[in-house]
């Protein structure tokens, strides 16, 4: 079923709105509350959404869904940073595939939103690094307050279990 209608209101998942066009939309990508939610053209603009529910796997096979921040790496991949004693890290070192989707910040998963597929891995070091400046760079000051913890414990010479995860998406 399409429907036709006036897009001077309807935001787009990348944050563009279009102005005075009308446009035939699949039903199915009108969400609840009249966004227009259409799949992403390549599967890296996952990376543009400010909050993503990633979905790892337990042994049993059972999803588990995190929401979180995610940012753009070189080379078609994306990545995040988290406590490496979290249970998204044991998963994830157990089985990496993964999905992703659009969500909000308490991790409700935008309605129409395209579910993205990959393949997360485990870093550490000089890769952790540059995921937690790709992060800052997206995210600016919220990313420097969200880091305050792992910069008290380095100047309390504490350990810091921080690892990154990368995630290489599938085509």
């Amino acid at each position: 079923m399409k429907v036709a209608f006036d897009l001077v209101d309807v935001a787009f998942d990348m944050g563009s709105v279009l102005h005075g066009r009308q446009e035939e939309i699949d039903h199915e990508l009108i969400d609840g509350r009249g966004r227009v939610t259409l799949p992403y053209a390549r599967p890296m603009d996952i990376a543009a959404e400010k909050y993503v529910s990633l979905v790892t796997f337990r042994r049993s096979g059972d999803p588990v869904h995190s929401p979180m921040w995610l940012a753009p790496l070189p080379g078609g991949r994306c990545g995040f940073s988290t406590d490496g004693t979290a249970g998204k890290v044991k998963r994830i070192r157990n089985n990496g595939t993964v999905t992703m989707q659009a969500c909000s910040m308490r991790g409700v998963v935008t309605a129409g939103a395209p579910v993205v597929t990959g393949t997360a891995v485990v870093v550490e070091g000089d890769e952790l690094d540059s995921i937690e400046s790709a992060i800052v760079a997206k995210y600016g000051w919220q990313a420097r307050i969200v880091g305050v913890p792992s910069a008290v414990k380095r100047l309390l010479r504490r350990p810091n279990h921080s690892v990154g995860i990368v995630v290489t998406l599938d085509a």
